[in-house]
């Protein structure tokens, strides 16, 4: 009798096929599966690298812009979900008052979905720091206007400061420099060697001392007191920056030592003392106080005329302004700040 159903044969092979399609087509989605799994890894990775790299920049602009003073060697930064690690390091003496550094700030980035290894990227940056923000060229520095040194004024660039005294080396400065107005005095009078600088402008004085006077005026720029005097109790050694945004009178209640910033006019009143640095737009003669007492004293470095008003400026009767380089350089140090260089930062990258 002839069979009439289906081949066994056939269906062997029928079934074999279906196999091998079923396999095929588990192939195709696996692979396809895993390229769209690459993919997305290499688009989180690629998306991880541009925000560690973004964290990087940002620690490194943000490390620059806070260290006033003397620097830390290592600082840490939580930066928009990332972390950035700087560290700077003196790798050259440009002069005795200049620096070079390379600062180096590593960006490290892990996006909250991510199951691999958090993204990194590093920038380098030179920058030079001063030891001090200016140069101490006079114990008196008038960068715009004429000067008046009233019968028994003082303005003295000898070295007012022990010779061992803080670990440097003693050393007179001019008594006065000047933009290029003229200068009158009696009694005391002014003292150094020579007696006066003329730079021949305010731009030239400004850059004779190395002073960047708006960035010290940015608010951005930090300092220690705003606007207030620091009081009794600061430590032997500190040395604050104080920063006045308009004129001050200071009296002998307020004096003190560090760094006096006054955008304004400084009205120093009888008795008044500080050591350190002034930096003033202009300064006053005082208006009261003993015949006998002494006007004023500062002892460091004193600039004035930085409002760039060409008014004049009168050193009162029994005022001293003396040129001492230990308080100068430990007010100096407490502005310290970086200045990156152009064109000199570069990125190496790694996973």
């Amino acid at each position: 009798m002839k069979h009439t159903g289906p081949d066994p044969k056939n269906e062997g092979f029928a079934l074999a096929l279906v196999v091998v399609l079923l396999f095929a087509v588990g192939v195709l989605g696996a692979t396809g599966y895993q390229i769209a799994l690459l993919s997305s890894a290499l688009s989180t990775q690629g998306s991880e690298g541009q925000r560690s790299l973004a964290v990087a920049r940002a620690g490194l602009q943000r490390y620059i812009g806070e260290q006033i003073g003397t620097p830390d060697d290592t600082v840490a930064y939580v930066i928009d979900g990332g972390d950035a690690v700087v560290t700077s390091r003196r790798v050259a003496s440009i002069s005795d008052h200049e620096s070079l550094y390379l600062i180096s700030s590593e960006g490290v980035y892990l996006a909250p979905t991510s199951t691999g290894a958090p993204a990194r990227r590093t920038v380098h940056q030179y920058a030079k720091r001063r030891a001090a923000a200016l140069d101490f060229d006079a114990a008196l520095t008038v960068a715009s206007g004429a000067v008046l040194v009233q019968p028994g004024g003082r303005i003295d660039g000898r070295d007012q400061a022990a010779p061992a005294d803080c670990m440097r080396p003693a050393a007179d400065v001019a008594g006065l420099l000047l933009a290029n107005a003229p200068a009158a005095w009696d009694g005391v009078g002014i003292m150094g060697a020579p007696d006066t600088i003329r730079a021949g402008s305010y731009d030239a004085v400004l850059d004779e001392l190395g002073l960047s006077w708006d960035v010290l005026n940015d608010p951005a720029f930090p300092v220690d007191f705003q606007d207030a005097w620091p009081g009794q109790g600061i430590p032997a050694d500190s040395f604050p920056v104080v920063r006045f945004s308009s004129s001050v009178t200071a009296t002998s209640a307020t004096s003190g030592r560090g760094v006096l910033i006054v955008q304004g006019e400084l009205m120093p009143e009888s008795g008044f003392t500080w050591a350190g640095i002034v930096l003033a737009g202009r300064l006053a003669p005082p208006t009261s106080g003993a015949v006998s007492a002494p006007a004023y004293a500062i002892l460091g470095v004193t600039v004035v005329g930085l409002d760039d008003s060409d008014a004049l400026l009168t050193v009162a009767d029994r005022a001293d302004i003396l040129y001492h380089r230990c308080f100068a350089n430990a007010a100096g140090n407490s502005i310290a700040y970086f200045r990156p260089i152009d064109d000199a930062w570069w990125e190496a990258s790694g996973w």
